[in-house]
């Protein structure tokens, strides 16, 4: 029983840059091979990978009667096989009984390269920038007779505030409550 604190998570995480977290459950026969690939391999990673990971910690949760030797090794080795050749990696080994014969893997990877990490495609940025036109096209305050005056609604009266009038008597506000309540 090795259980991970958050010393352990502020050792990982600090000053690494981008972090990944993944998680992964495995059953039967291949139960901690399947777990720790559905962790590093997860789709919420969207493509990124932990390779060459500076600091991960992982997290291997099953019954105490039930996890092996072997398959804590299998699932460390896997991880280590990802990484940096020089990571610090932090493993924590956690029974819980509510897990059944399932293995829960669970690993946080840092100081992944940025290069790993997608950058905005051209095409998403345009899509954004129509939509924005778009939008400001919609609003009910627009500039179009040229006077520069956004909140004057066009041809709409000037005198007219744009702004809905207070439900507060404004000059009764400039004293504190506790002494408008005197008052009464």
């Amino acid at each position: 029983y090795i259980n991970p604190d958050f010393a352990d998570v502020r050792a990982i995480m600090n000053e690494m840059g981008p972090a990944l977290m993944g998680a992964g459950q495995g059953i039967g026969e291949n139960r901690a091979a399947d777990a720790v690939n559905m962790a590093i391999a997860s789709p919420l990673l969207q493509d990124i990978s932990i390779d060459g990971a500076r600091g991960v910690l992982v997290n291997i949760s099953a019954r105490e009667d039930s996890l092996t030797m072997a398959e804590v090794t299998e699932a460390t080795t896997r991880i280590y096989e990802e990484v940096h050749e020089d990571a610090n990696i932090i493993m924590g080994v956690v029974f819980d009984p509510n897990l059944g014969e399932a293995l829960r893997v669970t690993v946080i990877a840092t100081g992944i390269r940025q290069s790993e990490f997608a950058e905005p495609l051209p095409g998403k940025i345009r899509k954004f920038a129509q939509r924005r036109e778009t939008i400001a096209q919609t609003l009910p305050f627009s500039d179009k007779d040229g006077s520069g005056d956004l909140l004057s609604h066009g041809s709409a009266n000037k005198s007219r505030s744009p702004f809905p009038k207070s439900i507060f008597d404004e000059e009764k506000l400039d004293r504190p409550t506790f002494l408008r309540r005197n008052e009464n």
